[in-house]
């Protein structure tokens, strides 16, 4: 028995991996992305479509997720947007001011959504990221550990 996808669900399958490797890329450090990708970006050609530009974003919460908006912060925020070759575009948005880092980003988003250079990139570049964060997350929980208080073994007092 063969297994159909509707255009619906390869469509939100597609948006999820472009959301994940939008996210690593975010968060990774760019030396790290560097490293992995250097090679890779040689001999591909870009337009860009917003150069890289730093600006100011304004973070708002609500109170219960659901009542009155109000100013929790500012963050600094680097975008741009570029064109590959083969036509697809690539977005970059990272916090701070990070130009490279989101360049290298839109490069890489405009190249994975290619379909010949996809599982090549994915295997080379996005994996080693992902591996390198959880590995981070790790040692950040192993390191927090042991001021970790657990309030459900604690023992009620008797009166």
């Amino acid at each position: 028995m063969t297994t159909t996808v509707s255009a619906p669900d390869h469509a939100r399958a597609a948006t999820a991996a472009r959301q994940r490797w939008l996210h690593l890329l975010a968060v990774s450090p760019v030396n790290s992305i560097d490293t992995l990708c250097a090679a890779m970006l040689d001999g591909h050609s870009f337009e860009w479509l917003r150069q890289p530009e730093t600006g100011l974003y304004r973070l708002q919460g609500r109170l219960d997720g659901g009542g009155d908006r109000f100013m929790l912060a500012d963050v600094t925020v680097t975008r741009c947007a570029l064109r590959s070759a083969a036509g697809t575009a690539g977005v970059g948005y990272v916090t701070g001011r990070a130009a490279h880092h989101c360049a290298q980003m839109a490069r890489l988003d405009a190249l994975l959504q290619t379909e010949t250079l996809r599982d090549m990139l994915l295997a080379s570049v996005i994996e080693p990221l992902a591996q390198a964060l959880s590995e981070r997350h790790a040692a950040e929980r192993a390191a927090t550990a042991h001021s970790r208080v657990n309030f459900y073994t604690m023992t009620p007092e008797t009166l």
